[in-house]
């Protein structure tokens, strides 16, 4: 491996961004430039537009450049890493519709040289390669009210892999979240539930069902309590279920846990 101790590393940059409105159109420009004395000098950029069509309904678009170091990490197992650059595409439409605020949006991520990690036969030590992937999805939001409850529904749909048709590493497929607040007198409420669809852990050159990480489905609980308007009492429980489930493999997440908050704003 590689040795990094006493390693330094100096980057300089300079970026500007410019708006201009039209009436009911947005205009925004963006510019990056990265100066590194490791990779050379990088130029990124993004342009976005947005048209609102009422009050209620808008459209927006946006593409744009990205530039990422290899991190001292992934040198420690190739020395020749090469940066990650990437181009990034997004169009949606948002909206209030009957008492409904919604938002649809789909992307796409064109990535050369991302650094990925593979594993060494049978678990053992691997090496971070340069692979080129691709990363496109759909991200759909709903926010309502029945009653005195307030609920944000959000769902993602991703295609991801990389030049060799592998899923890249610990990223789901499908991803779920629904939210809901309240609130009544004194007391604040709010209950969240997660869904983590099944993913890959780390790549590796012969992938077997082992290798993968099962979906999640977990339930998290808050409440507050306003003993004056500038003192709050808070409680929060995290894996409200007692799930047991892992976020990478060998490291398994904590069960129920409790936390309790006093906080005073002056």
């Amino acid at each position: 491996p590689l040795a990094l101790a006493g390693e330094s590393r100096n980057t300089v940059g300079g970026y500007v961004s410019a708006r201009a409105d039209y009436e009911q159109l947005t205009l925004q420009a963006n510019a990056r430039y990265d100066k590194h004395d490791e990779y050379d000098n990088y130029n990124t950029w993004s342009l976005s537009s947005q048209y609102h069509f009422s009050q209620n309904y808008s459209a927006y678009m946006s593409v744009g450049t990205g530039f990422k170091a290899p991190s001292y990490s992934s040198l420690t197992t190739n020395p020749d890493l090469e940066p990650e650059e990437s181009t990034n595409y997004e169009v949606g439409m948002s909206g209030v519709t009957s008492l409904v605020g919604w938002r649809v949006s789909v992307y796409k991520n064109e990535v050369e040289n991302l650094n990925i990690y593979y594993s060494g036969p049978n678990g053992g030590f691997g090496q971070t390669y340069n692979v080129d992937a691709d990363i496109e999805g759909i991200e759909l939001q709903a926010t309502f009210d029945t009653g005195f409850i307030h609920h944000t529904l959000l769902a993602e749909f991703k295609d991801h892999t990389d030049a060799r048709g592998t899923q890249l590493a610990r990223r789901a497929k499908e991803n779920f979240k629904w939210l809901t607040e309240a609130s009544l007198g004194d007391f604040d409420f709010a209950l969240t539930y997660i869904y983590t669809g099944k993913r890959l852990d780390l790549p590796t050159e012969n992938l077997t069902s082992d290798d993968y990480l099962p979906a999640t489905s977990l339930w998290d609980g808050a409440i507050s309590y306003w003993v004056a308007d500038n003192i709050a009492l808070r409680a929060r429980v995290d894996n409200l279920l007692d799930e047991e489930y892992e976020t990478a493999k060998g490291y398994r997440s904590p069960g129920r846990t409790f936390f309790a908050t006093a906080t005073i704003d002056f």
